[in-house]
C-alpha cells in the first residue's frame, strides 16, 4: 500500500526549509526559483540496516559529488519512525528549472563513474528486498520573503 504521513512530510520540509513568512507579509512574499525533490521511502520490517547502507552507499555519495560539481545546489537525506515502521525522506534542491532539467544526466554520469555494481546488493539483498514503498513529488517550490533568503 502506497501512503505518505504528513508528519514525514512535514518532518521533512521543517528540518531543511527556512521559515515560511508569517500571514501579514505573504503580501510581500515572492516565489522562491528553488525546486525540492521530496521521495519518502518505507523500509520492510527487519530491514533498516539494510536500507541504511543502501542509501549511504549510492544516494548520499552522488549527491556529494553533483553538488561539488554544481549540479544540485543541496540535498538531504533523513530518517524517522512513524507507527513502528522505519522510513526515509530523500530531497534533493535544485538552483531552478534548467538544472533540475540536467539532473537525470548528471547523475547518469555520476553513478558511472562511482563504478556500484548492478544490481546494487546489500548483505545479498535486492533494493526491492528491503524498500516496501517509494512515493516521490517533484517540484515543491517555497515561498520567499523579502526579509530573507530563500
Amino acid at each position: 500500500m502506497i501512503r505518505i504521513s504528513l508528519f514525514s512530510v512535514l518532518m521533512a520540509l521543517s528540518a531543511c526549509t527556512t521559515v515560511a513568512p508569517a500571514a501579514t507579509e505573504i503580501a510581500e512574499a515572492s516565489v522562491c526559483d528553488d525546486i525540492w525533490t521530496l521521495d519518502t521511502v518505507t523500509v520492510q520490517p527487519g530491514r533498516l540496516a539494510e536500507a541504511t547502507e543502501y542509501y549511504e552507499t549510492a544516494w548520499l555519495p552522488a549527491r556529494v559529488i553533483a553538488k561539488a560539481e554544481g549540479a544540485i545546489k543541496d540535498y538531504h537525506l533523513l530518517h524517522s519512525k512513524q507507527d513502528g515502521e522505519p522510513e526515509f525522506q530523500l530531497l534533493t534542491v535544485y538552483e531552478d528549472e534548467q538544472q533540475f532539467a540536467g539532473a537525470e544526466d548528471a547523475f547518469q554520469a555520476i553513478f558511472q563513474r562511482l563504478e556500484l555494481p548492478r544490481p546494487l546488493l546489500i548483505n545479498g539483498l535486492k533494493r526491492s528486498d528491503f524498500i516496501a514503498d517509494t512515493i516521490g513529488a517533484n517540484d515543491y517550490r517555497f515561498l520567499q520573503s523579502e526579509k530573507g533568503p530563500c
